[in-house]
């Protein structure tokens, strides 16, 4: 596949960090204008570089943030305004903090030059893109680093001319400069990305709606858990596909089937009314067909489980689903949906749990005589003795 090829399959998602970017920059500048004048006029250099330190650390924080926010509304996942604002203030205020105190301390040494003030911008973009690789899939240290940088320089000279040497008022130029910086901030580090990468997944909901993620060491998975997956498709198991690019092959677990699959460029798989297709800057090493498609172990729940309910048992095996039949009275958050939902922990697949996926809340009591409730969308661990509360009937946990 060329680079022309390849650089073309990420535009949609360059346009969408572009904007992003722009708006947290804007935004972040509008909201700090009142603090630019604390301390601006003071004469010493330590309460001008805190003060500049943190007025680019609170500009980078808010583009940090817009650009997570856009990662995952981009891959279905919803905004995730929590996780980004968790991920991203630090995240962006120490990358700008450290570029802003380096330009302060250097204009005070030497002496304010434009030339300068778009270095530090560059700064402050390399270290941005650079932590924003630890929080969007398989964006990769390097790829990061330097798409943040290419942005930083290209955003930092469009801010000296609409903040310096424009005709605009100091502050509708600063607000219009750090649009332009979040803007080639986001731009420049998914244009990089896509440039660079070697195998990427290309997401088809329908026809006109595409989505693309990077391949790497960095496992994405595919489900309908958005809090278990990098990429969100409805009515599908909360995991059930996971992709890894390793030493030049791409690997796909089925988690519910617990088969592993080596892929090749074009293979398509199809997940509901989605279709998942591998794509490849060249092509890949050809697998060994004896290990196309080979059973995946993973340790197996100690025990076995059922629920009994009005003199049945219901075995409870990982990945099973219960249906308002099963349990009189549920209905289930999706029409057609299940009820309840056998689930393993994904750190220890020994442990299973049981998912309350229907509209009610469930009245959990444990063998210690401690009752729980369970919210939709909870999980309750599966032990034997424990009793619960649908509503309309009561089961209990046996082995």
């Amino acid at each position: 596949m060329t680079l022309a090829t390849n650089m073309t399959s990420g535009f949609d998602k360059a346009q969408r960090f572009a904007v992003a970017g722009a708006i947290g920059g804007a935004i972040s500048e509008l909201l700090t204008e009142p603090f630019l004048g604390v301390y601006r006029d003071s004469s010493s250099i330590v309460n001008l570089t805190i003060h500049t330190g943190i007025w680019f650390g609170l500009i980078g924080a808010g583009i940090a943030v817009s650009l997570l926010i856009a990662s995952s509304q981009y891959l279905k996942r919803g905004l995730q305004i929590q996780q980004a604002l968790r991920d991203g203030v630090w995240l962006g205020f120490l990358a700008g903090a450290i570029a802003g105190a380096i330009a302060e301390y250097t204009y005070a040494s030497v002496g304010p030059t434009e030339f300068l003030r778009v270095i530090c911008w560059g700064i402050a973009g390399g270290l941005l893109g650079l932590g924003l690789s630890f929080r969007i899939p398989n964006l990769g240290r390097w790829r990061g680093l330097g798409g943040g940088l290419l942005g930083g320089l290209l955003g930092g000279s469009l801010f000296v001319v609409l903040a310096i040497v424009s005709e605009l008022s100091a502050s509708v130029g600063r607000i219009t400069g750090t649009a332009a910086i979040g803007c080639c901030l986001g731009l420049m580090i998914v244009i990089i990305e896509a440039a660079f990468r070697e195998a990427w997944l290309q997401i088809h909901y329908n026809t006109r709606e595409v989505r693309t993620v990077s391949l790497g060491s960095q496992p994405v998975s595919i489900g309908s858990d958005p809090k278990l997956c990098t990429i969100y498709v409805h009515n599908a198991p909360p995991v059930a596909l996971r992709y890894q690019f390793k030493q030049g092959q791409v690997m796909c677990d089925n988690i519910p089937s617990s088969t592993t699959h080596l892929l090749q460029p074009g293979d398509k798989q199809t997940l509901g009314i989605v279709t998942i297709v591998l794509c490849a800057a060249n092509s890949l090493p050809q697998p060994n067909l004896s290990a196309q498609n080979f059973p995946k172990t993973r340790p197996q729940p100690l025990h076995h489980f059922c629920l009994h309910v009005k003199y049945q048992d219901i075995p409870l095996k990982d990945g099973a689903q219960l249906r308002g039949k099963d349990i009189p009275g549920l209905e289930p958050q999706v029409a057609g949906g299940f009820v309840a939902q056998v689930d393993h922990n994904p750190q220890e697949p020994t442990i299973l749990g049981l998912k309350n996926c229907s509209q009610r809340v469930w009245i959990a009591t444990l063998t210690s005589g401690e009752q729980k409730q369970i919210q939709s969308g909870r999980t309750i661990k599966l032990v034997a003795g424990t009793k619960i509360n649908f509503g309309s009937v009561v089961g209990e946990i046996r082995s």
